[in-house]
């Protein structure tokens, strides 16, 4: 893999998880409209919701649903800017390649932040049910909504640091 200064793969990395975070939205929305109870709200809805109850903060629908969009950019941002700087920790996965290998190698990472997010760190916080209380339907949903922000990062990421002047 060709090696790029470390803030030039953060930068690609946090640039690339903020507008992967886009695609993965309206996906996790479609889906939750079509395959979830409609009584249910989406994953990150439900994260900003518990936050704020437990913070105490009393806001409209509308506040909370904008929390959840502003929450969920940023969570992308930030896990995309460590996507690199973890890539020169594991050698194996610094292969370069076709879309397609990009891709699958950045859904690899999506799956891996959706299970430490859902699975480790969130129920840790206390910002959302444990694991094992919410539906397997939410679980796919968040899961194959993570594996679009991730095949997507994985090829923006990397064409953005190949690309640039």
């Amino acid at each position: 893999m060709f090696r790029f200064p470390l803030c030039d793969e953060v930068a690609a990395g946090a640039i690339a998880g903020f507008l992967s975070s886009m695609p993965m939205n309206a996906a996790m929305n479609v889906m939750n409209d079509l395959l979830a109870d409609p009584t249910e709200k989406t994953p990150h809805r439900n994260l900003i919701d518990n936050a704020m109850d437990r913070a105490g903060v009393d806001a409209s629908g509308d506040a909370r649903q904008g929390a959840s969009i502003a929450a969920s950019l940023g969570y992308g941002t930030v896990a995309g800017a460590l996507y690199f700087p973890l890539l020169r920790v594991f050698p194996a996965a610094n292969v370069v390649g076709s879309p397609g290998v990009l891709a699958a190698k950045g859904a690899s990472y999506g799956a891996a932040v959706w299970a430490l997010s859902y699975f480790g760190l969130m129920p840790a916080l206390r910002v959302c049910k444990h694991p094992e209380k919410a539906s397997l339907r939410k679980h796919l949903i968040s899961l194959l909504a993570n594996l679009i922000w991730g095949s997507s990062l994985g090829v923006m990421a990397h064409k953005m640091l190949v690309y640039s002047p």
